[in-house]
């Protein structure tokens, strides 16, 4: 696998290491990166696999982390900002939130469920004060996901299916983080429910 086709998913990786620190009890959100460097290169690797080729492992760590994190982190901030009237939780989600990539099938399925209950915050918590951004990144350039082939390997087959799009100007984290500073810098009047944010030349 080239590297550039190695680089290139970190938005549908999701902010991964950011996920991860939501994935146990909001009393333990606190994980060093030297206890989870390792698992880390090994989950990131196990997000490009077909379907037919069954990993229940690593679905499990897919849910574990992308849904089971993202309620831990609800769950630590939701009830303080009811109390005040005021609060903005931002999901960093991923295009793949909005439409399933092949290779991407059960990593897919858990960004939609972040769209699912960034939704169902909003629905439920309207008139409360409540903000609830959902962040979708396309493509970024990032050398995490190089680390974690490296450690682990990837589904050559998986891999094969989405890697003929063509070569364009990826993403930079730091566009990413002007994404989220135009949700949160918002009048509190105003709500920017979702950002796609992603390559001009490679859209959704």
């Amino acid at each position: 696998m080239s590297r550039r086709t190695s680089r290139r998913r970190l938005g549908r990786v999701g902010m991964f290491s950011s996920s991860w620190r939501m994935s146990r009890a909001p009393n333990r959100c606190k994980t060093s990166w030297t206890r989870r460097r390792r698992p880390l290169g090994q989950w990131i690797s196990s997000l490009t696999m077909l379907m037919k080729n069954v990993d229940q492992d690593s679905w499990e760590r897919m849910i574990e982390i992308n849904c089971k994190g993202i309620l831990n982190g609800v769950a630590a901030v939701l009830p303080g900002m009811l109390a005040r009237k005021s609060g903005h939780i931002v999901n960093i989600s991923s295009d793949a939130g909005r439409k399933v990539f092949a290779g991407l099938g059960v990593y897919s399925a858990t960004k939609m469920f972040i769209e699912g209950i960034s939704q169902a915050l909003r629905l439920e918590n309207c008139g409360s004060g409540l903000r609830v951004t959902s962040i979708q990144p396309g493509d970024v350039t990032t050398s995490l996901v190089d680390h974690a082939n490296a450690v682990s390997g990837v589904d050559e087959e998986a891999t094969k299916m989405f890697n003929d799009e063509p070569e364009c100007e990826e993403l930079q984290s730091e566009d990413v983080g002007r994404a989220v500073l135009y949700a949160v810098m918002q009048p509190p009047h105003v709500a920017v429910n979702e950002v796609l944010v992603q390559p001009r030349d490679r859209s959704v």
